[in-house]
């Protein structure tokens, strides 16, 4: 990359592709200047330090999901979002490794990145259980015991723990299912009153 070409966006997204094709995470501006031949002193034009590009792959990172998980739940409800939620997790965990565990390591920057994402990841499982009859209480430990259990099986798939001849993505369902219908049978309505919920087959 030409040192000339150089912008803060184009630094973060080399840094990007640099951890995607070396797998190292915890690089120096050194590494990063010789893998794209340039001095590392070019960076300061376009970042402080590597704490600075680190919040801003990090904001890449956050933004990619919640938008995922955003169109996703478009246009469902319940269950039905609840389902295509984990399903987009999932997925974005599998196909972006590396993004997957930033978000994992990096806690408290992704609260600082609220303002920037408009809304946290838990906060759009909160969203879709706001159409259950459930305190605000319930409604966190629920987010949380959802998060909790797919990320659980995300580690282990990852860490190829199921060897069994049985079919992952039936076994993820399986789970979220069960899950699920731990959730009220009633949701509230748009007048405020409950309705059975109905799903999709």
């Amino acid at each position: 990359m030409p040192r000339q070409g150089l912008s803060k966006e184009k630094v973060v997204q080399a840094a990007i592709k640099y951890m995607e094709e070396t797998g190292n995470r915890d690089f120096t501006l050194k590494e990063l200047a010789a893998y794209l031949s340039i001095k590392s002193a070019a960076f300061y034009k376009h970042i402080t330090n590597l704490a600075e590009l680190n919040y801003e792959i990090e904001k890449v990172a956050i933004k990619k999901l919640s938008e995922a998980m955003e169109e996703a739940s478009v246009e469902k409800h319940g269950k039905d979002a609840l389902i295509a939620l984990a399903d987009t997790y999932r997925n974005y965990a599998k196909t972006n490794p590396i993004f997957y565990q930033i978000l994992l390591t990096s806690p408290a920057a992704n609260e600082k990145l609220l303002k920037d994402t408009k809304r946290s990841i838990g906060g759009i499982y909160r969203q879709i259980l706001q159409y259950y009859p459930l305190s605000d209480e319930e409604t966190f430990h629920l987010a949380r015991m959802l998060r909790s259990a797919i990320h659980g099986f995300i580690t282990f798939e990852h860490a190829d723990y199921f060897q069994a001849e049985v079919s992952t993505d039936d076994s993820f369902h399986y789970m979220i299912e069960h899950l699920t219908d731990l959730l009220p049978k009633k949701t509230i309505d748009s007048k405020g009153g409950l309705e059975s919920e109905s799903t999709s087959d």
